[in-house]
């Protein structure tokens, strides 16, 4: 295996052990709020749809428990501007930089 199939093995593995973990609990903490798996998955799913990227799922709920929904909403309507040429690489590289200055 080369190493880029190693490193998505391991990606894929702290993924279902994220998953696991949001299913156990019916709520987790949103920033300073508390959010239902349900709710969660709702706004999950609506991501999903509008980039037409279920590969990204898991992706998008560390999103939304971990950064305020007008954050989201601010990198889904800057990712979705005439001109930008891959929705959701922009959404992407949005989202890693508000997390990483969350702390996550």
């Amino acid at each position: 295996m080369g190493n880029a199939a190693t490193s998505m093995k391991k990606i894929n593995e702290v993924s279902l052990k994220e998953t696991s973990m949001i299913i156990n609990d019916s709520t987790k903490t949103c920033g300073k709020v508390r959010i239902s798996t349900e709710v969660a998955d709702n706004r999950a799913e609506r991501l999903v749809q509008k980039f037409n990227a279920p590969q990204c799922r898991l992706f998008f709920l560390k999103c939304i428990y971990h950064l305020p929904e007008y954050e989201i909403e601010q990198a889904v309507e800057t990712a979705m501007r005439p001109g930008v040429k891959s929705n959701i690489r922009y959404f992407t590289v949005v989202a890693k930089q508000k997390l990483a200055q969350a702390g996550y």
